[in-house]
């Protein structure tokens, strides 16, 4: 859970349970940036998809890059297919490390942006 208080915001620690940080910063659009910095990939997409649009197609690659570095490829590969990423780089680290799964999940989803 999170609310916004001027430029102060209270976020849930989801390495910790129960456990709660205070983010303090200049400029509220820039929050996105510290739960990065943090490896808060979930919030900093949920703030620029809330806050600064711009940057979700940047996040959502970092987010998908944790995701395959983590073994779960289909999540990365429905991250990728909402990036900035090229089809080229992802298609590739898909056939690289044999992830048939994520392939086709990414496959699929770029698909149905084409069909919608």
């Amino acid at each position: 859970t999170r609310s916004i208080v001027g430029r102060v915001r209270c976020v849930q620690d989801t390495a910790i349970k129960g456990t709660y940080r205070l983010l303090i910063s200049a400029d509220t659009k820039d929050l996105w940036k510290q739960q990065l910095e943090s490896k808060n990939f979930q919030e900093a997409l949920n703030l620029c998809n809330e806050q600064n649009k711009k940057y979700s197609k940047y996040v959502s690659g970092l987010y998908g890059d944790e995701k395959f570095r983590n073994g779960k490829s289909v999540d990365a590969a429905l991250l990728y297919a909402d990036s900035s990423k090229s089809f080229e780089e992802v298609i590739l680290k898909f056939l690289n490390s044999g992830e048939t799964e994520g392939l086709e999940a990414y496959l699929s989803k770029k698909l149905e942006y084409i069909t919608d």
